[in-house]
């Protein structure tokens, strides 16, 4: 009764190692298909161009009510003379106790990361993973060309992947 009662054990630890490798293979492959994928890729091919930038001196209360509560836009880059000099999320807006006689400077987050239009699409998915900051401002010269989500990115990978099983 030992013998199959260690047997058993045995056979359980073979089976939960097997099982542990088989995931370790699976993501290792998955981690090789996502760079292959994204080495074509640049910034500039998925950025998103249409968007709305807010000015600092604007009024906070007026901008939300007038433009955040009517779009479906969550981060607007703050803009100052053709300059990005900050961004306004719902997060940072939370930060503001009241928008009483506030302007949009009052709440808006500077930019930590940004990434270049020529950029590649593994820096561009590094830096979004890296800073957790959603969305990166595109900025070529100073000036914001371009907003890039991390959906963005995933969207794309999904259509490659459709366009992979076609063809």
């Amino acid at each position: 009764l030992q013998a199959l009662g260690g047997a058993f054990v045995s056979g359980l630890w073979l089976v939960l190692i097997g099982w542990f490798l088989g995931n370790a293979a699976r993501n290792a492959y998955s981690q090789l298909l996502v760079r292959q994928a994204l080495e074509g890729f640049r910034v500039r091919d998925l950025m998103r161009t249409r968007f709305g930038t807010v000015g600092p001196d604007e009024s906070l209360e007026g901008f939300v009510e007038d433009r955040y509560l009517r779009g479906a836009q969550t981060a607007w880059p703050v803009v100052a003379d053709g300059r990005l000099e900050g961004m306004v999320t719902l997060e940072s807006m939370r930060e503001v106790e009241s928008r009483n006689g506030l302007r949009v400077r009052d709440a808006m987050v500077p930019v930590e990361e940004s990434v270049e239009p020529d950029a590649g699409g593994r820096e561009a998915l590094h830096r979004l993973v890296q800073t957790q900051q959603d969305p990166l401002p595109v900025v070529e010269g100073g000036s914001i060309v371009g907003i890039l989500h991390r959906a963005d990115i995933m969207r794309w990978l999904a259509l490659h992947e459709l366009r992979a099983k076609e063809g």
